[in-house]
């Protein structure tokens, strides 16, 4: 039996689990695959999401097949300021929110023995939580 992690499970009428989701969050491994780093690119999804304030901005952006793709598109060093949630204003530390994208961009690689650990993802929101820029 598979571990799903953070996707959806369902089963099929022959008992098996298949990890199901929204494919915003579904990383680009093959079905049967996901492990651990899959977490860790579903978890780089949500943080976008957070980052950018709303799903919406993630899902009118999607322009090509591979959510790698147009992840990395959103969160090039010249543009990560157009896409911070606007509530924000102007009130927050530019080199917490170009660290929040360099983050993002590693956990959304698109190989996942690429991607950081939870830890290291962990340890690197404690790193830009400290940011007073």
């Amino acid at each position: 039996m598979q571990n799903c992690y953070i996707l959806n499970h369902t089963y099929n009428m022959e008992g098996e689990t298949r990890c199901m989701g929204d494919i915003i969050y579904t990383p680009p491994e093959p079905e049967g695959c996901e492990k651990m780093e899959s977490d860790v690119y579903t978890f780089g999804v949500i943080l976008l999401e957070l980052l950018t304030g709303s799903k919406d901005t993630i899902r009118n952006s999607k322009s090509s097949t591979s959510s790698h793709d147009w992840i990395s598109s959103l969160l090039s060093d010249d543009t990560i300021g157009e896409i911070v949630d606007l509530r924000l204003g102007n009130n927050y530390p530019v080199n917490a929110v170009t660290q929040m994208g360099t983050l993002i961009r590693r956990c959304t690689k698109l190989h996942m023995k690429k991607r950081p650990s939870m830890q290291q993802v962990l340890d690197t929101l404690n790193y830009i939580a400290e940011i007073k820029d």
